[in-house]
């Protein structure tokens, strides 16, 4: 064990970590896990050590036990634990433990000395839809106008990313021209999540045919699946979702990309296990698997189901309001019909999708309401060629024996 050298060791690691090769990176930390644990190294040797394999373990999708490593690396003598503190918050969010991701989004806002992983966090947080105590005016003081290093300019695109000034942002990574910058996992992070929000899609596609095996990480990985979706790759895109799956069993969002597709695709008894697995699931995207649940019963015929999974939706949300044009309809089609007109004067007509489709479902509803008159006209008419045809039959049997 005294061949090995603990600086090159890390700096390798390091070398991994931060270009982006995390399943490389974790395999060579694996192999030299015995040499760290049985040396008398310093505190923040090791400490280095914790963090880096907690860190590659998160990226893979080993989220609990990257914790473990990554809360053991915050006990070193580091001189700035922005980066650990990143970590973990950015696993919790993974994990939906919306309570520990504020905890320690304050702990990191009051030790940063970063501004960087601050920003990132709050980046984080903003689009995960998790409340923090803090303004984004405060935030944005954090801005280091001198955009001296990689660090600067990317807090800087994720701020403007913020103010929803993405050609800005965009253009901003574009300026970057250091070789180096480009080839960081945090660049790469960035430059892909602007690529796919200015629609830049055969970019990420093609970048992948080239580098498909160099970065392998969830988020990156979630951002190319739904660039394939989007320009309706759809086996290509459950593909990469599967990948997530090894990566992540029963990850909610990548069950739901795949049922998504398998709806596409009219396979509503596939899509339905898939959505019935996610469900159980906690998740940020409960709401949206339910919408698509109660659709897919819908489908099915299961019109009882599809109520209660609509019932089940958070309220005051744009799926929310869907929910309930959708369960005005399937009120009416089991014969509800004051519950249908109840329901159907809740939805915040905002919300609908295009005045075409409101009036659709106000037409349905209102318009032409059902009475028992109408509906024997139209049992009537609907089975009228059956009974032409037993009639003519009769018929032919009468005159066959008469003829006879």
């Amino acid at each position: 064990m005294f061949f090995f050298n603990k600086n090159k060791i890390l700096d390798t690691a390091k070398s991994f970590f931060y270009n982006g090769f995390f399943f490389e990176g974790l395999y060579f930390l694996k192999s030299k896990r015995l040499y760290f644990f049985f040396n008398n190294y310093s505190n923040k040797t090791k400490s280095n050590y914790l963090f880096l394999y907690g860190a590659f373990l998160t990226n893979t999708g080993k989220y609990k036990k990257g914790l473990i490593y990554l809360k053991k690396a915050l006990s070193g003598s580091y001189d700035d634990k922005s980066e650990i503190y990143y970590y973990i918050i950015n696993t919790y969010i993974s994990l939906y433990e919306n309570e520990k991701v504020i905890y320690y989004f304050s702990i990191l806002a009051e030790r940063a000395f970063s501004p960087f992983y601050l920003i990132l966090s709050y980046y984080k947080c903003i689009k995960n839809k998790i409340n923090l105590n803090i303004t984004f005016d405060s935030i944005k003081e954090l801005e280091n106008d001198s955009k001296e290093s990689l660090e600067d300019i990317l807090s800087s695109v994720l701020l403007m990313m913020l103010e929803n000034k993405t050609q800005d942002a965009y253009k901003m990574i574009l300026d970057i021209e250091a070789a180096e910058f480009k080839e960081k996992y945090y660049y790469k992070l960035i430059f892909f999540t602007l690529l796919f929000q200015t629609k830049k899609y055969q970019q990420i596609v093609d970048y992948f045919k080239d580098n498909n095996k160099n970065i392998i990480s969830m988020d990156i990985l979630k951002i190319y699946s739904a660039t394939l979706y989007k320009l309706e790759l759809f086996e290509e895109s459950k593909k990469v979702l599967e990948d997530i799956l090894i990566l992540r069993p029963n990850h909610p969002e990548a069950l739901l990309n795949i049922a998504k597709i398998c709806y596409r695709k009219k396979k509503y008894t596939e899509t339905l296990e898939l959505l019935k697995k996610a469900v159980k699931i906690k998740s940020s995207c409960k709401d949206e698997i339910l919408f698509l649940l109660s659709v897919t019963f819908g489908h099915l015929g299961l019109l009882n189901e599809a109520f209660k999974s609509i019932k089940n939706i958070k309220e005051n949300t744009l799926i929310y309001f869907k929910a309930l044009f959708n369960l005005s309809l399937i009120y009416h089609d089991l014969n509800y019909y004051d519950e249908a007109k109840e329901t159907f004067s809740k939805i915040d007509k905002q919300y609908i999708p295009s005045e075409k489709y409101y009036n659709c479902g106000k037409i349905i509803l209102f318009d032409k309401e059902k009475n028992p008159k109408t509906d024997k006209v139209n049992y009537i008419i609907k089975f009228l060629p059956l009974y032409i045809i037993i009639f003519s039959g009769i018929v032919f049997v009468i005159l066959y024996f008469f003829i006879k």
